[in-house]
């Protein structure tokens, strides 16, 4: 299985859902592309930030009760903390329109070029400066218990003895 290592509060904004089940976070942004489609697992690094210097922006994103589980500083570091499914990938370099049913992704005419909407919440989550990449996240699964784990750079394997483990997570968080 196939894993990326996040910085908190992003990566648990990643797995996090809504009323409606979805991410709070559903497009990771990156300095580089990846082939990779399918099951990704997201494991949040150990590497801290002062979260409320990282999540000044968000600020006006976040309901109560999510924002307060954010910023408790209780948030899991160096664990794999749920699965997503990458569905594509686009580059930043595209422009946005903004209309009345939301952001969307257009081509140099300005015409909509996907049916993948852009909320201001998602705008202010992730970096969307120029030769960047986002990626495109479906189907958040949040584990009910973290599994720790040392995280790598970029996209990596996740070791066979923690298999299990992450498949039992996946059970537990899908029944």
């Amino acid at each position: 299985m196939k894993a990326i290592s996040l910085l908190q509060p992003w990566a648990s904004l990643c797995v996090h859902t809504d009323e409606n089940g979805k991410a709070l976070k559903q497009i990771e942004t990156r300095s580089w592309n990846t082939k990779h489609r399918g099951d990704l697992l997201i494991h949040a690094s150990m590497g801290k930030k002062h979260l409320k210097d990282s999540v000044s922006n968000m600020y006006e994103f976040m309901n109560n009760s999510v924002y307060g589980e954010f910023m408790s500083g209780t948030l899991p570091f160096g664990a794999i903390i749920g699965k997503v499914n990458l569905v594509d990938t686009f580059p930043t370099n595209d422009q946005f329109l903004m209309d009345s049913d939301g952001i969307f992704m257009t081509d140099k005419n300005g015409t909509a070029t996907n049916n993948w909407s852009f909320t201001e919440q998602e705008l202010a989550f992730g970096d969307y400066s120029p030769n960047r990449f986002g990626w495109l996240l479906s189907y958040p699964i949040l584990f009910k218990e973290p599994i720790p784990c040392k995280g790598q750079l970029s996209i990596w394997n996740v070791p066979n003895e923690l298999l299990e483990a992450v498949n039992h997570q996946i059970q537990i968080a899908t029944s």
